[in-house]
């Protein structure tokens, strides 16, 4: 498979544009901010930072489209996903 790096560039400077861009993330992450500081701030950062990265990395190995084909994998992830964060020993709702 021959892949052309300018393309390749092209695709990752959109994603770097669209994961930048002010989305309701973005505000959560500021009201964060403002309401608890900025340690509880950069905890959920590193959150949206590391699930669009996780996203992405998904995204470009094809696992998306297998996850599209198969909506029970979907299934099974999201409440996996959801055990992992119900689990957790401290929510985002501040509530312990």
């Amino acid at each position: 498979m021959n892949v052309d790096f300018h393309q390749l560039i092209i695709v990752f400077a959109a994603y770097v544009i669209a994961a930048a861009s002010p989305g309701p993330s973005n505000m959560r992450i500021m009201g964060v901010a403002m309401a608890r500081g900025r340690g509880a701030a950069l905890m959920l950062a590193s959150g949206v930072v590391s699930g669009s990265i996780f996203w992405g990395l998904m995204a470009s190995t094809g696992i998306s489209a297998l996850l599209a084909r198969y909506a029970q994998a979907l299934i099974v992830l999201q409440i996996s996903g959801a055990s992992i964060c119900y689990s957790s020993p401290s929510r985002q709702d501040g509530r312990r």
